[in-house]
């Protein structure tokens, strides 16, 4: 098989792993107990896997997880022109040394993955310029999937990047964007940590002979791992004070071997599995991080009985769980956004009231019908004022969820995962506690960020198999 062909075969495998449309029956009730060993973090890799855009030398990433969004990001480098080998234990080598002339990324592909974003940067600064669409991912946060936000562009210009807009071949609406020569940027100063604009001020700056700085910085350990792959390729970047991120990057960035960071994500919900099936899990080769910490406190507060050390979770099922109040904002914070919907069947399962106050993505709660059909008691409380926890019960917030406990979860004939990752999750836990067999339909959506989730269950003694 020629090297073209053969490229465009992975191309198309990734994609069909990605998009293929996927369902489980589980039979729930069962205690899961056993071992898991943690995969690399998504949002680590999505930026690892635009970053090697930035050098033509060969970029080898060690625990690189497969699933489904890294799957649909590598299916866009191999189009672009990139060489990508999949090998066993987690590794993943990627070239692109042949990707000079690729300068559009197709909008349907775009609009499959919230990653296509960290592509414009890196294509700019490698070809010259890029026409792509609206990244897509999680419906949790676009009102219009099919068109770019305004403040998505404005960001975009605020990091030394320049766009148009324009429609393709197909009447499909796309941008070309392209580096800033008059009025370039050399500061972003951001309102709250967000995560987004700190990478794309990253990964458009590493490969210059420019510097930059980002005042009032995400500080996610995703970040800062993605900081310490740049640095290793030959980038000078550094926190200088805990709320300014100076980029001085290099035009001549070289290959190199990285390790992704474990996932936080996939820790909590294998964790959470073993809380809401009151099983006994112990789950490997953890990174300790910010978010580690933060998740171990949570443990403790809904007074679960665990051990965590040396890189080691192990969740054992004789706590007596208690309701908790979750509080998401931009990190640091004491509940991550991805968290909530994850640890929302738990808490409905504990004796007593929980609040959830969402203050990232206020629609963020996409799993709550699914979860009431069945069986849980939750009430989305629908009033916009901002109010202290103390008035809760008797004013209203339209980003806060009420779960009032404690529920047994009944199984469902057929549900449908809501349209994110964590949302469809979710679902996925409820299904695991509840008595009797159910199907979830749409169930790609938890692959696209938990690596063969089906198989690890089944080996933890769960009952669980795609249809």
């Amino acid at each position: 098989m020629g090297e073209g062909k053969e490229i465009t075969r992975r191309a198309s495998e990734a994609e069909r792993r990605e998009s293929s449309p996927v369902s489980f029956v589980v039979e729930g009730g069962i205690p899961l107990e056993g071992t898991v060993y943690l995969q690399g973090a998504k949002n680590a890799a999505l930026q690892a896997i635009a970053a090697s855009i930035l050098t033509d030398d060969r970029i080898i990433l060690e625990n690189f997880p497969r699933i489904g969004d890294t799957d649909i990001n590598l299916s866009i480098l191999i189009k672009l022109g990139a060489e990508v080998e999949q090998r066993p234990q987690g590794i993943t080598s990627i070239t692109t040394g042949d990707i000079s002339t690729s300068k559009t990324i197709d909008p349907n592909d775009s609009l499959r993955t919230t990653g296509s974003r960290y592509f414009i940067p890196t294509l700019v600064r490698r070809v010259g310029s890029v026409t792509a669409g609206p990244p897509g991912g999680d419906q949790i946060g676009a009102p219009n999937r099919f068109l770019f936000r305004r403040e998505d562009l404005e960001m975009f210009e605020r990091v030394g990047i320049g766009n148009r807009q324009i429609v393709d071949s197909q009447g499909r609406p796309s941008h070309e964007f392209f580096p800033l020569t008059e009025d370039k940027p050399r500061i972003l100063r951001l309102e709250r940590r967000y995560f987004g604009p700190t990478v794309q001020a990253l990964l458009s700056y590493a490969g210059t002979d420019e510097e930059f700085t980002v005042v009032n910085p995400s500080l996610e350990p995703e970040v800062k791992d993605t900081i310490a792959l740049l640095n290793s390729m030959g980038a000078d970047i550094e926190y200088q004070r805990p709320d300014s991120l100076h980029i001085k990057g290099s035009r001549y960035l070289h290959g190199t071997r990285h390790r992704i960071i474990s996932d936080p994500n996939a820790m909590v919900s294998y964790a959470a599995m073993a809380l809401i099936t009151n099983g006994e899990v112990i789950i490997k080769g953890i990174d300790h991080t910010s978010k580690t910490d933060a998740f171990m406190r949570l443990l403790m507060a809904m007074n679960a009985d665990f051990y965590f050390g040396g890189g080691i979770l192990q969740v054992n099922p004789d706590g007596r769980l208690q309701p908790v109040d979750l509080k998401t904002d931009f990190w640091p914070a004491q509940c991550h956004t991805d968290w909530q919907q994850i640890l929302t069947p738990v808490l409905a399962t504990t004796n007593g009231t929980s609040y959830v106050d969402e203050n990232v993505y206020p629609s963020r709660f996409t799993g709550v019908e699914g979860l009431r059909n069945m069986g849980a008691n939750l009430t989305l409380i629908s009033d916009p004022t901002r109010i202290s926890r103390e008035e809760y019960k008797t004013d209203r917030k339209s980003h806060t969820l009420r779960i009032n406990g404690p529920v047994d979860f009944h199984s469902a004939p057929v549900i449908i995962a809501p349209p994110d990752i964590r949302g469809a999750t979710g679902i996925l836990l409820a299904l695991l506690a509840a008595k009797g067999r159910s199907r979830l339909n749409n169930a790609q959506q938890v692959l696209r960020g938990i690596e063969d989730v089906d198989v690890v269950i089944k080996s933890l003694g769960g009952r669980i198999h795609r249809a």
